[in-house]
């Protein structure tokens, strides 16, 4: 009986955790497909941050995202690879209802966030921003 509950509890409780998380089939990692977004994907600006998306109607997951700090800018890796986990993080736990949205509607998303300020950003910064991101994302999706 006790064993029953628990089984319960923890199938809860990784349906729950499974939900927020930023998966390998998730993160855009094709060559091709980032090419291909880079070359003909629509693109707008938040703040600091330029979002380069395509909307497409086959794909393995509803949503993929990429995210880049240049070089340029950020001379240590250190710096660059700070921002680029600020705003995973920050994408991770929010992307959910556009996620689910896209899923429902049988398309798939590839996104791509490029940092292009001269300083790193807090944390509140960046969320606010991907929070941004995301919304204008789902209404370009309805339109």
């Amino acid at each position: 009986m006790i064993d029953k509950k628990l089984k319960s509890i923890f199938l809860i409780y990784s349906i729950h955790v499974k939900k927020y998380t930023l998966s390998k089939t998730e993160r855009l990692k094709s060559r091709k497909q980032i090419d291909s977004l880079f070359k003909d994907a629509y693109n707008f600006r938040v703040g600091p941050i330029k979002v380069m998306y395509r909307f497409e109607l086959i794909g393995d997951e509803p949503l993929q995202l990429g995210v880049t700090a240049p070089s340029r800018n950020f001379k240590k890796a250190v710096d660059r690879n700070r921002i680029k986990r600020l705003m995973r993080e920050a994408w991770r736990l929010n992307c959910i209802p556009l996620k689910d949205s896209m899923a429902k509607q049988s398309y798939f998303l590839a996104v791509f966030l490029i940092y292009t300020g001269k300083s790193i950003p807090t944390y509140s910064l960046i969320e606010d921003k991907i929070k941004v991101v995301i919304h204008q994302l789902g209404e370009l999706r309805s339109e």
